[in-house]
């Protein structure tokens, strides 16, 4: 499996969405550009002090369309960096996010969405340190059908899936460092079928439904299947409360090739550290499970403004518990809080994860997905809270979450026991901004948590970062922008990596109705424990 140019197929899904804007199908459209040029200072502390600083340019624009057939929203930031002094990379930066829904038909639907943006490979640099970052690209697209026949519903989908990790550099390893197992490209195919009946003319609703979910991965020649069939059974006992169950087999398999190995015993590696596959080995499984699959649970509705679902039971043969509360404070304030477990990848994840993403702040959409980039399947149970809102001229949000993941690695490739098998997470992060006057705006954010390479007992990190930007108007489409942030990465070793950095810039504003760009510009941190997406100011918060 090989894509070619993944940044030009991730932005031609975002170019596709908003491409589709010039139908005639037109309710309402929101476009606007920018152009930006700042200057950057960076103070690295990792054992000595390393200033340095760097030129950045960067061009970007924002997309928001309604209509009767085309739905969606799109935001895309590209940077060079252009070193000054000290021994900071040059190079690009694309970060955008795209979620879109064309209507082919009354009842279906084609869906897409694309995701571009940075993530860590290796945590035991640093959470701010570039060495060990990667760009990111992923896409999801697919069609969707939902109909009915007679009191049938009817429903069924396939989105087609792909993840790239950028990897342009060759790897040096030198010193006590481990070298770490580098992510390649995934390729999805997920297909859904159901049918079944809401309830009313029964006094219970019910569903039978099949899945067919395979990921294929470069690494190691990996593929991961997942065939289930189910049969589902919602019994509402009064209009706000109903119990639901549901039972039914799953084959779910893991699997990879052996790496080929020198004469000492030492796997093979390329030029970019990823392992060279023996390609006359049998696949060995890493993970198999067929059996039933069951859960029981109830939802809650007592009122439009609070909704709990839970559900308990057995899936991928372990012990599951799901569920999610939704509570709407105010019509400003929102809560939510959500538990979950399940066999996941960093490629399902993400995909998975883009389908939750929206554009009215972090909101956790993406979880713990970009938490650190690894080629190992895992099963992973996840809990977060999050509340955000605003009042007047404030907006703002909290998240705190925990993350606990088992990795499949296989023995072949660990006889010295050097992986984890286990990975726990916990973190914690606030966003607050304010607007001030009719020009200006001043964002703040914090971050704390730990994280765990997967490799190497002694780099257990804990994480603390916080940020704060300024910008105001200077005229009706130029403004000023500064921020400063300061990050610091404890390891159980005893080693400590900080940075702090500042930047000053001016950016200007393209909008065809005339008016003047409102954001907030801030750092954006993914909430889970990672990093930000960059060490600069990164998407905005509408």
């Amino acid at each position: 499996m090989r894509v070619r140019k993944p940044l030009l197929l991730s932005l031609g899904a975002m170019l596709l969405i908003t491409g589709l804007s010039h139908g005639p199908a037109w309710a309402r459209r929101d476009l606007k550009a920018y152009l930006e040029v700042s200057q950057v200072l960076d103070a690295e502390r990792a054992g000595m002090t390393e200033v340095l600083t760097y030129s950045a340019a960067s061009a970007g624009g924002d997309a928001t369309f309604d209509g009767h057939r085309l739905q969606g929203q799109a935001s895309y930031r590209y940077e060079r960096r252009i070193p000054s002094n000290g021994k900071t990379n040059g190079g690009d930066n694309h970060n955008g996010l795209a979620r879109g829904a064309y209507k082919l038909s009354e009842n279906l639907k084609l869906d897409a969405s694309a995701l571009a943006t940075r993530a860590r490979n290796d945590l035991r640099n640093g959470i701010d340190s570039r060495n060990g970052s990667n760009q990111v690209y992923s896409v999801n697209i697919g069609p969707t059908l939902q109909t009915r026949a007679a009191m049938l519903d009817l429903n069924a989908s396939y989105h087609l899936g792909y993840v790239n990790v950028d990897d342009p550099d060759e790897v040096t390893e030198t010193g006590s460092i481990l070298p770490t197992d580098r992510y390649d490209q995934s390729l999805r195919h997920k297909v859904q079928a159901s049918v079944g009946m809401k309830p009313g003319d029964l006094p219970f609703g019910w569903t039978v439904s099949g899945n067919y979910d395979r990921e294929d991965t470069d690494w190691l020649d990996q593929k991961s299947v997942n065939n289930e069939v189910r049969a589902q059974v919602l019994m509402p006992l009064n209009s706000t409360f109903a119990l639901k169950g549901s039972v039914g087999y799953e084959d779910v398999e893991v699997g990879e090739r052996r790496a080929s190995f020198d004469a000492s015993g030492v796997p093979l590696v390329d030029a970019k550290g990823r392992y060279i596959v023996d390609p006359t080995s049998p696949r060995v499984l890493s993970y198999d499970y067929r059996g039933l699959s069951y859960d029981a649970g109830f939802s809650w509705k007592p009122n439009p403004r609070l909704a709990l679902d839970m559900s308990f039971g057995k899936n991928d043969g372990k012990t599951a518990i799901n569920g999610a509360l939704d509570y709407k404070i105010s019509a400003s304030i929102g809560l939510r809080a959500s538990v979950s477990s399940g066999l996941d990848s960093f490629g399902r994840g993400l995909n998975n994860s883009l389908g939750r993403c929206s554009f009215g702040g972090t909101s956790g959409c993406l979880g713990n997905a970009l938490s650190q980039i690894s080629p190992y399947n895992s099963y992973s149970r996840r809990a977060s809270l999050s509340l955000n809102g605003e009042s007047g001229r404030w907006n703002g949000e909290l998240g705190i979450g925990l993350s606990r993941r088992q990795y499949l690695v296989p023995a072949s490739l660990d006889p010295f026991g050097i992986y984890r098998r286990s990975q726990n997470d916990y973190w914690v992060q606030a966003n607050l901004a304010r607007k001030i006057g009719d020009s200006g705006t001043i964002a703040s954010g914090i971050y704390a948590g730990t994280s765990n390479p997967l490799i190497g007992r002694a780099f257990k990190q804990t994480n603390f970062g916080a940020n704060m930007s300024y910008n105001r108007a200077i005229t009706h489409r130029l403004s000023g922008v500064t921020s400063l942030g300061y990050s610091t990465s404890h390891q159980k070793s005893g080693d400590t990596f900080s940075t702090a950095s500042a930047r000053v810039g001016m950016r200007y504003d393209f909008r065809p109705d005339g008016k003047r760009s409102s954001y907030v510009y801030r750092t954006l941190w993914i909430f889970g424990p990672s990093i930000p997406i960059d060490a600069g100011p990164r998407i905005l918060l509408r």
